[in-house]
């Protein structure tokens, strides 16, 4: 039978300051878990658990450190910002049931960006135009969305949330 030492808080608490503070990237983590892992006397049960919450915390710090980003990246660019033009307005279909929800029935552009950026945050590529002319969104890639794209991506992500409710 293998050598056994019980986790600790204290080596739990050491992972999370790593995985927050150090480079995902970096092998030496992942070698500090398995270690920990090989020497822990923790059912299979108990080392999924705490496994779970390991995960759950780099996930969390992974949506700081890019809403972190995000806003240190928008006050940067404040000046290239997308200017809304309140004067257009565009028309969400009634089959966008949740899409309206959020956007009401008649949102500016501004609106449609704002809204889809904040609710796919790190999840797809965010608008940062609207071009009139050819009445299309378009995302940090240059990739050009369609109103009814977006309507669709907002109202998808609103039904599952209703879903989840249940």
């Amino acid at each position: 039978m293998k050598k056994i030492v019980r986790l600790t808080e204290s080596g739990l608490d050491r992972i999370v300051r790593r995985v927050i503070n150090e480079d995902m990237s970096e092998n030496t983590l992942y070698r500090d878990i398995m270690g920990i892992i090989h020497n822990s006397n923790s059912s299979h049960e108990e080392t999924l658990s705490i496994l779970r919450s390991i995960a759950d915390e780099m996930e969390s710090s992974r949506k700081v450190r890019r809403n972190a980003e995000n806003r240190f990246r928008g006050d940067m660019n404040e000046e290239s910002d997308f200017k809304d033009n309140p004067q257009i307005r565009l028309f969400v279909p009634e089959e966008f049931n949740g899409a309206i929800m959020e956007l009401g029935e008649r949102p500016t552009p501004g609106t449609i960006i704002e809204t889809f950026n904040d609710m796919f945050q790190g999840d797809a590529s965010e608008l940062v135009d609207f071009d009139e002319n050819l009445f299309l969104f378009i995302d940090e890639d240059g990739t050009k969305l369609t109103p009814e794209d977006i309507y669709e991506m907002i109202n998808d992500t609103t039904q599952g949330d209703m879903d989840d409710d249940y």
